[in-house]
């Protein structure tokens, strides 16, 4: 599915024409006036599509947050995956990706796995949400810092600090 919204989104969106980018205004500004131009000559499919893809943009939206608190989301995650992990086991069925605790290097957690969801899931839906709303541009700047922090991440400490079990949130 979200493959299928970042694609119309593009494509029906973004290409509306002159009106491809939008402004975001407190109201008072020109720029208002221009979102609210911009919005009535949106489709109601089109403003469905940007309501999705701001959802889809919130629910991820611990790649574009500090650091530290992106850490404590990706710990989270990690937990809720291997307990996810943990039943499918007990159920005897496969074992769904990245919930696996006894595979080496797999969750959430680790460096190579939080580059693969920036590449691949993350880093194209905030760019077309940026080029749609140059106002939100900080979230591609916060994007690239997380990306900095994974590329730079040592394996000691993915390995020592985020993926000890006995290690908790406020450890960190």
């Amino acid at each position: 599915e979200h493959f299928n919204i970042l694609s119309a989104f593009k494509a029906k969106v973004m290409s509306h024409g002159n009106n491809s980018r939008i402004s975001i205004g407190n109201g008072l500004s020109p720029a208002s006036h221009v979102q609210a131009h911009q919005h009535q000559s949106f489709t109601s499919e089109e403003r469905l599509l940007i309501m999705k893809m701001a959802v889809k943009c919130a629910d991820i939206g611990h790649v574009t947050l500090p650091p530290d608190v992106h850490l404590l989301w990706v710990q989270s995650l990690q937990a809720e995956f291997y307990k996810q992990g943990d039943l499918e086991r007990k159920r005897k069925v496969p074992i769904s990706f990245l919930c696996n605790k006894n595979k080496p290097r797999n969750g959430p957690a680790y460096g190579e796995n939080q580059l693969g969801f920036i590449d691949v899931i993350c880093e194209p839906m905030y760019e077309a949400w940026v080029k749609m709303f140059p106002a939100c541009e900080e979230l591609m700047e916060n994007l690239q810092i997380i990306r900095r922090f994974w590329e730079n991440e040592s394996v000691s400490r993915q390995e020592n600090t985020l993926n000890r079990p006995d290690v908790v949130v406020s450890d960190l």
